[in-house]
Order: structure tokens, then C-alpha cells, then sequence
């Protein structure tokens, strides 16, 4: 009544005004106020409001003045606060929070995850992608509005751009899937539905109920969407068409005037209405999936750039820890394929020109961009066991730092490494000890070095003195790699997608390739302390080490850095069977074959009836031979102890043939 709407500052104008109630011992009142509507009945109520300022007398002495503030938004997401004035003796107040900082959090279990990451829709596309180390072919889209054909873009610097990247060829799901309606599906941005399946998707892998989650709430990561903009052109376009017009086209006729400035707004984008605005705000993410499961936790969206997934995270993290809620749904998203993020992101750093990410790689020369949202479930480690639930890893320490130049649009070595001080010592855990470190690793030169250069300082350092007879653990390498080199880099949603792809190394047991960095920039070799493979590999691993670790790192242009170190969940005795975990990447390439016997003979004689068997399956596709492998040793597998054996690796049919012949 005294500022107007506020909309994103009114609940911190609120409190600023309260606050200057209890400093001065006053109740305000409501300007424009005359009285209330006889509906309201206001004079039944214990509420009243006022017209001009009173006296905030206390209801006794022994009593403080307390006030609430109230505060929603759009969608259903509720905040309120409680202040209560100070008198300067501290036996006044009586707590029920303990102040005291935990030492030892709960651990966090993650429950459930899924992902849309360019191509690559569901956990299984995309960990058969980033594990193998397989890069999918890079595309492009079709919305640059004329923009590369522009003259005023060929004369500018970034007209050697490579507009190719990781991007979205389309969502596709059922219109009955969420409780939205048609119209409104059709006129909201895609940011917010690929969010809210990939949310959904993720709650249904942990196997979850879709309602009366009371105790549970929603943690998103986001980043700018530049079709936000669209209705503010289509403005512009109709305050300032004529000046245009006639800069560009002096002897525009005026009556073809009105013609061309309608069609450049409808270029533009629609008009504005109801269901775009609530479409094309960021924050409203969270409320729709708080909607849609039933949330009644706190559900918000958080922007820090490309840290917002982690920082997200984070925030969930210590929403379990601090007991407010019981699950979280930790999300991210980002739309980077519109030209305009495009050309505004290449300005800052340049893409590579090759079309390819190679981080750590002396010859990288930018990044190639992605698109796309990832999600993961939360619970308190105890409740997962409890409840029987698939845990894919346990969350043991968070960081956050933030530091460097601004004018260097990246925090510098002992900021990035603060940040994994901070999680190391949360998950009081010693660096050597991590078999893993999920890096940044843009393939953005500066960055690259910038981040060996810290991850050398924090993996080489000398630790603390030990007590004698404490013997100080051996020297280890550290594999090294980024999902950037396989979906590109996906801006606010970056750091969670290597956070789901180190959980899944951890929980298949599995080292990935970074096969983009063939070779390695001087900082990365001089270290020596770090190993990038240049194909997968199984996690061996000595479990007198403790579980098997990773480290997941992100920064931001902003400054801003983020780790999480994570480990894998041992139980005693498994809670559930772990026949998903087998062949992880899928159907291998070749099938290892044996034909046993105690004597030559049998061996020849075993030949011949492998030999039938191979041709009687030519039905068989030759490309599964992993497949072909497993039928013949279930049908003739050894039973007992075998003197001899012929054995045989193929990675086709025709190949199987010719060694068999040859034997």
C-alpha cells in the first residue's frame, strides 16, 4: 500500500518494514485503507487493520513484541518469517534449534536420477554415453533467425562461430502425463517441461508416491532462457518501428509502414498472455513440480550459472541434514541452443572451432555447448536403508568458495581449491584417498589450466605431521575426467551432470575414458599426480582404502565454486540384487567362448559341436556376440574341473568361423 508490488523484493520490503515497527515500538498501518469488505466480517476476526499509527504496547512485561511476515508466489511456494524484538538479555530468549554446527551430518543417499542431455533421453542412453567415453554427433538449430546470414555478423568477431552443439531435436511425452492443461503445455517455454519430465522421471526411479509428500521439497538449478525476451522485442518493436524503418528504408512508404512492423513482431514471438508469463518465469520450475508431486517442502530455483546444479544440490543437502524435510528433488536445467545464447556465450569464451570439447588437451580451443536437465532424489542415508531403497551413493562432504578477478570471468587456483578443502574436510576425508576427481573441464584453455593448477596444489600438498609409528599413505594417482568431452557443455546444468555421471562411476565400479585429451598440457604431466585413461576400465579397488570416492568440481564465470565428494554405499549384506549392475555399458563388442575337455580328443570332438552350434545360430544378429557368448555357455557351460581348454575371442560370426577353422 506504501511501495506498490515489489513481486521478487516484496517479502524482503515486508520484513524491512516490520522491522522498523519493532525498532520503533509501533504499528503501522495500511495506506489507502477505508474498511474492509462486509464479506470479510473483520469485526468477528482477532485481526484488525489500521488507518494511522499506534502505540505497540507490550501485553505484559514479561512478554516481547513479535511480529510475522507472510510472503507467496506464483504457483504455490509459501515463505514466512518470525522476528521477535531484542532486549539485550539473552535469558529472554529460550531456543529449541541447537545452534551448535553438527561435526558429523547425516550422510545423504541418492535414491533416484534421470537425465535429457541432447540426445540422450534416460540414465541408460546417457551412462552407455559418458562411461564408454563415446561422443554422438554434434547437430544444430534451426532458429537462428537469419542471424548467421546477417552482414553485420559476418563483419564481427565471432563469425568464425561454430554454432554446432549437444542440443535437443525434441521433447515428446504424452499431454496427460502432468495436470497441466493443453493450452497452457503448448504456450509454456520448453525449459519448464523438460525440467518437470525430468524431475518426474527421476521420482519414479526412486519409486516414490506422487502424493502427500509433505516432508519433501524441490531444489532447482536454472539459467536464462532467451526466449524470456521475446515479448519485451515484439515491445520495442512497436515503440521504436517507424525510427527503424526509416533508418534502414528512407523511402519506406507509410502505408506499408504498419505491414512491416507487424510482421517483425510477429517474427518476434507470439503475444504476452497469462499462460506465457507464468511459462516463462524461472522460478516457477520448482512450483510446478512441487505441484505435480504434491510437495510441501520448501521448493525454489537457484542461478549461479554454471555452478547452479551443484549449489543446488548443496542446498538440499542441508535441508535433510538440518531435519526440515525428508526428501529432496535436486534438478538443473538450460537451454543453450537459442542463437542468441549462442553468440552471447561465444563472446565470452570462444567455441571451438573444431566442434569438439578436449579438455586438458594441449590442442583444445574452446568448448562445444549442450543442452539439457538432470535430476536427482535425496534422503537421509539412515531412511534409504530403512525404506529398502537402490542407493547409488552417499553424499558425504559439500564446499563452496568463491574468489578471483571479476575481469577474468573465473575464480582463481586457491579460491578452486578452498572449495575441495571444504568438502574433504566435511567428509573428513584426505585427498589421497579419492580415486576420482568429475572436473570442470571445459576445454577453455585458461580454465583448464587454472583448474590443474589447483587440483595439483590440493592432491600434491604435504599433510599434517602424522604421530609416530603413523605411517602416511603412498602416493596415488587420480583419474581425471569431464562429461563436458561427451554432451558438451551444458551451462546451469553442467555440475550436475557430472555429478550424476560420478555417482554412476561409483556405482558401477566403473573408470571412464577421456579420450579428447590425447595430449595432455604440460601442467597436467608435471603434476604426476593425475591419470586420464583412454578407455574404460573396472574401479579395482583395496578396501582397506575405505569405499570407493569421487570428487565432482564446478566454477562459474561469476566466481563461484562448488565440490561434492561422494562415495559408494557398502552394506554388509546387499538390500536388494544388483543383476542392473551388470554389463553397464550394454552388449560388449566381442564374446569370449570355451570349449573344455580332460584330452585332445575331447577337446576336437568339443569343437565340432561348437562348430554346429555357431552355424545354427546364423539367424543371430553378428553385432551381439556378447549375447551369443552367454547362450553357448549356459547350454554347455563346465560343470566340473576341465584338464584343457580352446578358448576364443570374436567380434563377429564370420570371425568365430575362421578361428575355429584355424584351431
Amino acid at each position: 500500500s506504501n511501495i506498490g508490488h515489489l513481486l521478487t523484493a516484496a517479502g524482503a520490503a515486508a520484513c524491512i518494514k516490520t522491522l522498523f515497527a519493532l525498532r520503533e515500538k509501533a504499528l503501522p498501518p495500511s495506506a489507502n485503507f477505508n474498511k474492509a469488505q462486509g464479506s470479510f466480517e473483520i469485526e468477528k476476526s482477532p485481526f484488525k487493520i489500521l488507518k494511522v499509527a499506534e502505540p505497540w504496547n507490550r501485553r505484559n512485561k514479561n512478554t516481547t513484541r513479535k511480529a510475522a511476515v507472510s510472503a507467496f508466489g506464483f504457483g504455490g511456494i509459501n515463505a514466512h518469517v518470525l522476528l521477535e524484538e531484542w532486549t539485550g538479555k539473552t535469558e529472554d530468549f529460550v531456543s529449541t534449534i541447537d545452534r551448535d554446527v553438527n561435526p558429523h551430518p547425516p550422510r545423504v543417499a541418492v535414491i533416484g536420477m534421470d537425465v535429457h542431455f541432447g540426445r540422450r533421453d534416460g540414465v541408460e542412453s546417457f551412462k552407455r554415453c559418458v562411461l564408454k567415453g563415446r561422443v554422438p554427433e554434434l547437430g544444430s538449430r534451426d532458429n537462428s533467425r537469419g542471424v548467421y546470414d546477417a552482414k553485420w555478423f559476418k563483419e564481427s568477431e565471432s563469425s568464425g562461430m561454430n554454432p554446432a552443439g549437444f542440443f535437443l531435436d525434441e521433447l515428446e511425452f504424452p499431454a496427460s502425463l502432468f495436470r497441466i492443461p493443453p493450452k497452457e503445455l503448448h504456450e509454456m517455454l520448453p525449459q519448464q517441461l523438460l525440467m518437470l519430465k525430468t524431475a518426474v522421471g527421476a521420482w519414479d526411479d526412486a519409486g516414490l508416491e506422487t502424493g502427500n509428500n509433505t516432508r519433501a521439497g524441490a531444489f532447482m538449478g536454472i539459467g536464462l532462457d532467451p526466449n524470456t525476451t521475446n515479448y519485451h522485442v515484439r515491445w520495442r518493436v512497436e515503440q521504436e518501428g517507424a525510427v527503424w524503418a526509416k533508418k534502414l528504408k528512407p523511402d519506406h512508404a507509410e502505408a506499408d509502414l504498419g505491414k512491416w512492423v507487424s510482421a517483425l513482431r510477429d517474427a518476434a514471438g507470439p503475444g504476452l498472455t497469462a499462460n506465457r508469463t507464468m511459462g516463462g518465469l524461472g522460478s516457477v520450475i520448482a512450483s510446478r513440480i512441487a505441484r505435480e508431486l504434491s510437495m510441501g517442502g520448501p521448493s525454489f530455483t537457484i542461478s549461479s550459472e554454471e555452478s547452479s546444479g551443484l549449489n543446488a544440490l548443496k542446498t538440499g543437502v542441508r535441508a535433510l541434514q538440518n531435519g526440515l524435510i525428508d526428501t529432496a528433488l535436486v534438478g538443473a536445467v538450460e537451454m543453450t541452443g537459442d542463437v542468441r545464447s549462442l553468440f552471447c556465450r561465444n563472446a565470452l569464451r570462444p567455441f571451438s572451432t573444431a566442434g569438439k570439447t578436449t579438455p586438458f588437451d594441449a590442442d583444445a580451443d574452446g568448448a562445444v555447448m549442450g543442452e539439457g536437465a538432470g535430476a536427482v532424489v535425496l534422503k537421509r542415508l539412515e531412511d534409504a536403508v530403512r525404506d529398502k531403497d537402490r542407493v547409488y551413493c552417499v553424499i558425504k562432504g559439500v564446499g563452496a568458495s568463491t574468489g578471483g578477478k571479476p575481469q577474468d570471468l573465473l575464480p582463481d587456483a586457491p579460491s578452486y581449491a578452498s572449495s575441495m578443502k571444504k568438502a574433504c574436510d566435511e567428509a573428513d576425508c584426505m585427498p589421497e584417498y579419492i580415486g576420482y576427481v568429475e572436473t570442470h573441464g571445459s576445454g577453455f584453455p585458461p580454465e583448464d589450466k587454472m583448474e590443474i593448477e589447483a587440483l595439483a596444489s590440493f592432491f600434491g600438498r604435504t599433510d599434517e605431521p602424522r604421530g609416530p609409528g603413523i605411517l602416511a599413505p603412498p602416493v596415488r594417482q587420480h583419474v581425471l575426467g569431464s562429461v563436458k568431452a561427451a554432451i558438451g557443455h551444458t551451462g546451469a546444468a553442467s555440475s550436475l551432470a557430472s555429478f550424476i555421471k560420478a555417482a554412476l562411476c561409483v556405482y558401477h565400479e566403473m573408470l571412464p575414458p577421456l579420450k579428447a585429451a590425447k595430449n595432455p598440457i604440460p601442467e597436467l604431466l608435471e603434476s604426476k599426480r593425475f591419470l586420464i585413461p583412454p578407455t574404460p576400465r573396472y574401479w579395482l579397488h583395496d578396501r582397506a582404502d575405505g569405499p570407493r570416492r569421487a570428487l565432482v568440481g564446478s566454477f562459474s564465470i561469476t566466481g563461484n565454486c562448488a565440490h561434492v565428494l561422494l562415495e559408494a554405499f557398502e552394506p554388509e549384506a546387499p538390500l536388494f540384487p544388483n543383476v542392473h549392475k551388470q554389463t553397464v555399458l550394454g552388449p560388449r563388442d566381442e564374446g569370449l567362448f570355451a570349449v573344455n575337455a580332460h584330452t585332445h580328443d575331447g577337446i576336437l570332438k568339443g569343437l565340432d559341436h561348437f562348430l554346429e552350434f555357431v552355424k545354427g545360430q546364423a539367424a543371430a544378429p553378428s553385432g551381439n556376440m556378447e549375447a551369443l557368448a552367454r547362450l553357448w555357455w549356459r547350454r554347455n557351460g563346465a560343470k566340473k574341473r576341465s584338464g584343457l581348454s580352446a578358448v576364443f575371442v570374436a567380434r563377429n560370426r564370420e570371425e568365430l568361423l575362421k578361428q575355429i577353422a584355424r584351431f
